[in-house]
């Protein structure tokens, strides 16, 4: 039963109100029962988890068809705790979103599944615990590790900096389309966003910013979990960091509305383009989607993953004869 594992505790307080929650129920016990849902949300029992579902409340709903289902609060926030609820999503093919989760949490599921993480933060991992499979989103440079930096540059090309998201933009949804797990810490945020973070700096990220990627999360169809770190945040009087996160939520659910069986995998509906690199006497295709004019690269018969998310911007570069930073990967 997944909700041995959420406290009985639950904030009566808290109404269906617009139905953004389907609220917990007695006959909400066992795995069948949440074939119903399509996002299955969780937190720690913070006084910024318990204000999120208040303010969530406060939201217009457009998006009734995406059922969510409350799970409560966890009754523990041990990273081994969480991760059994979360196999229990997986298996089913539901998205989780846990408020308050931690960077241990992200680790653990990306060490036990080997799914795709995209970290979103505004540091790196300590090196000791890179490994392959791994993307990076906002980083900035003056708060890394000078190896981790390197590590990233030359194994994470899936990876870019405060700088780079902002210079090149068209990058963000191609990788988080291919991104299955997706843990966001709130430092990721400047100051003036959260002025009560002691993890955060006069530069990074605004709200928007923010929203935007968890709406390109929730259109990515290999998404799997969300997790919410607000570690190093003080509740503030009016309950801003609630506000925010309830934010993401809804933005969340409105790339969850938009999503389009686009992928060349399972749509034949789709336009090829041949592009011939002289500098390497090599071709590479690009298949671009005639529902949602969204661009993959294909890769060669025999490769684990046959296509490769990608931005048209990224097949304008290589029709000059310029293969993109990003992809060079696969093609040489």
């Amino acid at each position: 039963m997944i909700l041995n594992w959420f406290s009985d505790d639950y904030d009566s307080d808290v109404e269906e109100g617009n139905g953004f929650f389907i609220k917990r129920r007695k006959d909400i016990n066992y795995r069948n029962d949440l074939d119903k849902f399509d996002l299955i949300f969780m937190s720690n029992q913070s006084l910024i988890s318990q204000e999120m579902r208040k303010q969530i409340q406060k939201l217009h709903n457009h998006y009734t068809f995406v059922k969510s289902f409350d799970a409560g609060y966890l009754l523990n926030n041990d990273y081994r705790f969480v991760f059994q609820p979360l196999q229990i999503c997986n298996e089913l093919n539901k998205i989780s979103f846990i408020c308050g989760g931690s960077l241990a949490l992200a680790n653990s599921i990306h060490e036990k599944n080997s799914y795709k993480v995209t970290y979103i933060g505004n540091s790196l991992l300590p090196f000791e615990q890179h490994s392959e499979n791994q993307s990076f989103l906002g980083y900035q440079r003056h708060l890394c590790d000078y190896r981790s930096l390197k590590y990233v540059e030359e194994f994470c090309p899936d990876s870019l900096s405060l700088g780079q998201m902002k210079s090149h933009p068209h990058l963000i949804e191609p990788i988080l389309r291919d991104t299955e797990v997706l843990y966001v810490n709130l430092n990721v945020l400047r100051t003036s966003e959260l002025p009560n973070s002691g993890d955060s700096w006069p530069s990074g990220l605004i709200t928007e910013d923010l929203c935007q990627i968890l709406k390109f999360a929730g259109n990515s169809l290999r998404l799997k979990s969300i997790i919410i770190d607000f570690s190093g945040i003080v509740p503030s009087e009016n309950n801003s960091e609630a506000k925010l996160i309830a934010e993401l939520y809804w933005y969340l659910l409105e790339g969850m509305r938009m999503r389009q069986s686009d992928h060349p995998i399972f749509n034949s509906n789709v336009s090829e383009y041949v592009v011939q690199i002289s500098d390497y006497d090599t071709e590479i295709v690009f298949i671009k989607s005639n529902i949602s004019q969204r661009w993959w690269l294909r890769l060669e018969e025999g490769e684990n993953i046959p296509y490769v998310s990608c931005a048209h911007e990224e097949y304008q570069l290589s029709i000059q004869n310029e293969i993109p930073e990003r992809l060079m990967r696969f093609i040489v």
